[in-house]
């Protein structure tokens, strides 16, 4: 039992810190449609020629191949 609240705790904290935390970021891309007001999450696909976008807040939960 003591491992697993050791392991929980532990990915409790590295959840809590963001990925690239502290780097520069770089915009390279803007992206503007009207079916995409606001995109709630990004990922690149496994091709890596295109990224699926998807849009849930204030909207049908729909996803795009950008």
């Amino acid at each position: 039992m003591r491992r697993v609240v050791t392991a929980l705790l532990v990915s409790g904290v590295a959840a809590g810190i963001p990925a690239g935390a502290g780097e520069p970021v770089e915009i390279v891309a803007r992206v503007e449609h009207e079916a995409l007001g606001e995109v709630s999450g990004i990922v690149k696909s496994d091709r890596g020629d295109f990224y699926w976008v998807h849009n849930d807040s204030g909207d049908e939960a729909r996803l795009f191949a950008i």
